[in-house]
């Protein structure tokens, strides 16, 4: 068996296998390297690559764009399910979830988090 050339291709960004490495990647990458973490972000790469994905074919209909929308909640879904099960406990202060605080803690204070903290 060959060793793989490429760990993402293309082809791999229509599967659901794919697609949600690739948000779990980007969404972890973003938070861990710039301390950006809104629960919007892991929706809004889903849903960029389902689309995006749909749109590179060049003859997509309206009714494939809308499979390609749900899709990317499908997407969505199943990245945050495998961010919750590679977290690592709770975060600090107790609190579950993304961006989740002590009850002490300032309004602004972030906590530090690590690539597998969970999102929500």
């Amino acid at each position: 068996m060959d060793a793989p050339k490429e760990f993402f291709t293309f082809q791999s960004m229509g599967t659901l296998v794919g697609s949600s490495g690739i948000t779990y990647v980007v969404c972890s990458g973003i938070q861990s390297a710039f301390g950006w973490n809104p629960k919007w972000l892991a929706l809004l790469v889903a849903q960029i690559i389902c689309i995006g994905y749909i749109a590179s074919t060049g003859n997509a209909s309206y009714s494939e764009y809308f499979v390609a929308f749900i899709n990317g909640f499908l997407v969505y879904s199943t990245t945050v399910g495998a961010n919750t099960i590679g977290a690592r406990g709770t975060p600090p202060g107790g609190g579950t979830g993304f961006g989740s605080r002590s009850m002490n803690a300032e309004p602004n204070q972030r906590e530090q988090r690590s690539w597998s903290s969970p999102w929500f």
